[in-house]
């Protein structure tokens, strides 16, 4: 369904690379958040996906599995409002399965 496109890049904060005229991107982006488990890299990440959404005109999506709640729950808020997280699959939206996990756990 996807193409998968994998990109080194050494530095996400250099803009210069990402205004590479010889890039199109064509079909929606989907960026596997296994990858990228480093908070510390997440407002680049950010970053990276707006201009992405911005300069090519595609939507960006961010995609992980339910497991990894713990690990990205804190992303959800960094991104309201701009980006959703998706459940691999197509089972839904990551942040809803967060929001309940917190319900859940406060509960107990």
């Amino acid at each position: 369904m996807y193409d998968k496109i994998m990109l080194s890049v050494p530095d996400l904060s250099d803009e210069h690379w990402l205004k590479r005229s010889w890039l199109k991107l064509i079909k929606p982006v989907a960026i596997d958040l296994k990858y990228i488990p480093d908070a510390n890299r997440w407002p680049e990440l950010i970053l990276l996906a707006r201009t992405i959404r911005e300069q090519h005109n595609v939507p960006v999506w961010f995609l992980t599995d339910a497991p990894l709640v713990e690990v990205y729950s804190d992303l959800c808020d960094l991104l309201a409002g701009g980006f959703g997280i998706r459940l691999y699959a197509g089972q839904g939206d990551f942040c809803e399965v967060v929001k309940a996990y917190n319900k859940l756990k406060s509960e107990t």
